[in-house]
C-alpha cells in the first residue's frame, strides 16, 4: 500500500494538503513508499538514510563538552573537595580545634559572629589568616579579630584583638568555649 509521506520528518500526509500536519514542512517535495509494518512508525521504508553532522554541529558538540568538562572540574575541587579560593582561608575554616573536634572553625564562627569576615595575608611568619566578627561583650557591642597562622594543612591561633587592642592569647581557651558551646 503506498501512502504520500513528509521528506522532512516522515510523518504521513492529508492527501491534497500543502505543508505537513506534525513538523509543518512544505510538502512539495513529499515521497511516496511502502509502510513499515510497525503500527507505530510513521516512517516509510523508503525514508531511511542517515545524515552526517554538519561541521557546526561537530563544534557546537566540542565546546559544550569542554564546558561541562570545566564546571564539573570546578565543582569537585570547590564543592566535594573544599579546594579553590583562598587555600589558608580554607585550612582554618574547614579545620577543628582539638577540644571541639565535632564543630568546624569555619561553621561556629560563621554562626556566632555577626559581621563575619575572612582574609589572608603573608608576613615574616608565613600564612595568616584574619577572622573578625561582631558579637556582645560584656553587655557592649565589640569587634573581635583573631589571627591564625598556617603551615600546610595545619594552623594554629596566634593572636586576638578586642576593638583593635591586643588580648593575652590566655583568653583564648574560654572565648573558644563560649563561640563553640553556643551552637
Amino acid at each position: 500500500m503506498n501512502k504520500t509521506f513528509c521528506s522532512k520528518c516522515g510523518a504521513k500526509l492529508n492527501e491534497g494538503g500543502q505543508f505537513c500536519i506534525k513538523c509543518g514542512a512544505k510538502c512539495d517535495n513529499a515521497t511516496t513508499g511502502n509502510v513499515i509494518n510497525n503500527p507505530d512508525s510513521h516512517v516509510p521504508s523508503t525514508e531511511v538514510e542517515n545524515k552526517p553532522q554538519t561541521l557546526s554541529s561537530k563544534l557546537i558538540g566540542g565546546i559544550i563538552t569542554i564546558i561541562i568538562v570545566v564546571a564539573g572540574a570546578w565543582l569537585i575541587n570547590n564543592v566535594i573537595l573544599g579546594g579553590g579560593g583562598n587555600q589558608p582561608i580554607n585550612v582554618v575554616r574547614n579545620g577543628y580545634f582539638e577540644a571541639f573536634p565535632n564543630l568546624s572553625v569555619g561553621r561556629a564562627f560563621n554562626n556566632f559572629y555577626a559581621d563575619a569576615n575572612w582574609s589572608s595575608f603573608e608576613d615574616a611568619r608565613g600564612n595568616m589568616v584574619r577572622f573578625t566578627g561582631s558579637a556582645e561583650w560584656m553587655g557592649q557591642p565589640a569587634t573581635f579579630t583573631w589571627y591564625f597562622r598556617v603551615q600546610g594543612t595545619s594552623f594554629e591561633l596566634a593572636a586576638i584583638q578586642l576593638d583593635g587592642d591586643g588580648v593575652p592569647i590566655a583568653f583564648a581557651p574560654s572565648w573558644l568555649e563560649t563561640v563553640f558551646l553556643s551552637q
